[in-house]
Formats: C-alpha cells, structure tokens, sequence
C-alpha cells in the first residue's frame, strides 16, 4: 500500500513560467527531508512564503509564475531533473525529500551538494505509524470490495488495522517505502543523522515544531544566513496552517501538524510492543513515547 498523493502538489501548471527571480544575495537552495508523513509539506509551505515575502512576490501563481516549494521525489520519478537545475540557476528553491541520502546521490546526483541548507526533520515512529495509515484512509488506499474505507474504526471492523500495525513494528517502517529509496523509519532516521553532521545541515525534530514553530524555523533561517523576524515567520506560518494546506489537497487532508498521535490508534499491548521494538531510536534521537502515552487505547 504505497502513500501516494490523491492531490498532488505538482497540478498540471505547464503552462506557468518557472519560479520568480531572486538576486544572488537572496538565492537559496533549501532541501527538506523526512521520512513520510513527518510535515515536510507544512514546513516546506512556510519556508516557500517567508522566502517569497522577502522579495515581494506574496503569490507568483497569479502573476504567472510557479512558486518555489517542490517535491524532488516527483521530480525524480517525471524525469524533469533538469527544470529543477535550470530554475536553481536564477531562483530559490526549497524541495522535500523522502528519500535517504544513498538514494538522492543515485538519483539525483548533485543536489546535497548544491544545498545550502538540509534540513533534516524526525517524528516519532509511533505517530508517523498512525498518520501513514490516516493517510491510506483519507487516500482511498484501503478498500474493502472495490470500496474506499475512509472511516478508522470501520478499518478495524474489517480488520484492516491490525495487519498494518504489526507489520510496521516488525519492519521498523512502512514496507512499500523500501522499494520507492526511503528505506525503513529507522534506516531512515540513521542514514539522516549522519548525513546531517556537517555544516550545512539541521536536525528539526517535530515534537519541538508543533510545540512552538518560531523558534525552530529561526534555526534555518539563521543556517541560511538570513535575517528573517518573528512576525515574518508566525505570517507564513499562518499563510502555511491545516486550513491552507487541506484546501490546496481537497476535503478531510490528514495535515501531519492536526492528525493527533497514536493514542486513539494503538491498544496498550501494540504501543508497548513498539516502544519495545523502537526504545534504542526513540533515546538515541532524544524522541520521547508523546504526551499521548497515558491515554492510549486499551485492548
């Protein structure tokens, strides 16, 4: 059951031009990665308005223009790579990534290197469990004779959550995201962590994101070498908020910023299985079991 976008963030805009101009001293090269579900989109969308309000263009789309937050991954996958090196000549760009770094010198040959800022984003594995298989729901991905299941406790009627939740914790991951190069949540996490240990990269862990955003989001402005304020950065938080984004994908988005955790998904046995299979990552990455943990479902 891959996650694939029902609407994708990259429309049918051939006939846009590419992004907006930036002066040299403005140009950044941003690349966002996380395993899925982690709220690249959300981050991403902030830093796309921050970096365009700096330079005037507030909406490019209505001046003809494209904006400059881009998935890489679908990039990668259409063979247009080379739209993505022409527009960096000339324009900012921020791209998201689900793959490891193995995977982007493979496939993209070029862009860790070009980036003048990786921002490395981790999620605990037991909530980015919950929001895949919220994702599936809300994706039409999980059927039931020829049918969508759109309802969670409707999915464990039919018994559609169980199998899920155990092959997550005995693969460590999402099984269909080793054959698309993001490998396993903690292969994932590992491979991330080591590539982030130079200069040009950031560790943003989510907990400390949906706790109070400003003062993380400063942190990668400061890496770029930007002086970007408070307020610019609470405006495109707002411009970049569940209500924004869920109307750009259609009706009942799961926003990874509003989809909750996995108290209301996991039984106590089932979280204390998975604490037990990811307890070495969740210490080694400073990631605590969420707030979530006394309320989480009993059997």
């Amino acid at each position: 059951m891959p996650v694939t976008e029902r609407h994708s963030t990259e429309q049918d805009w051939t006939h846009l031009q590419g992004p907006p101009e930036f002066s040299p001293g403005d140009r950044r090269l941003v690349l966002i990665a996380s395993y899925p579900r982690s709220g690249s989109n959300w981050i991403g969308r902030t830093l796309e308005h921050v970096l365009l309000g700096r330079v005037g263009w507030i909406n490019p789309l209505s001046r003809g223009r494209r904006g400059i937050y881009h998935d890489l991954d679908r990039f990668i996958a259409t063979g247009r790579l080379d739209e993505l090196t022409r527009w960096s000549v000339a324009s900012s760009l921020v791209l998201k990534t689900h793959r490891t770094p193995g995977a982007i010198e493979r496939d993209a040959p070029g862009v860790l290197e070009r980036a003048d800022l990786v921002v490395g984003v981790l999620r605990g594995p037991l909530d980015v469990m919950a929001s895949v298989f919220r994702f599936l729901l809300w994706s039409g991905q999980l059927t039931s004779d020829g049918k969508p299941v759109g309802d969670l406790e409707l999915a464990r009627r039919l018994g559609l959550v169980e199998p899920f939740i155990e092959s997550f914790i005995a693969a460590r991951g999402h099984v269909p995201f080793e054959a698309m190069g993001f490998g396993t949540w903690s292969s994932h996490a590992e491979a991330w962590s080591a590539a982030l240990g130079g200069a040009s990269g950031l560790r943003l862990l989510y907990k400390d994101l949906k706790r109070d955003a400003r003062p993380q989001l400063s942190r990668v402005f400061e890496g770029l070498g930007l002086d970007v304020t408070g307020q610019q950065i609470d405006d495109a938080l707002a411009l970049a908020s569940p209500e924004q984004i869920g109307a750009q994908f259609g009706p009942g988005f799961v926003h990874a910023a509003t989809d909750g955790s996995y108290s209301d998904f996991l039984t106590s046995e089932q979280r204390a299985l998975a604490l037990a299979v990811f307890a070495s990552d969740i210490e080694r990455y400073g990631l605590d079991s969420g707030t979530s943990s006394p309320s989480a479902r009993s059997t």
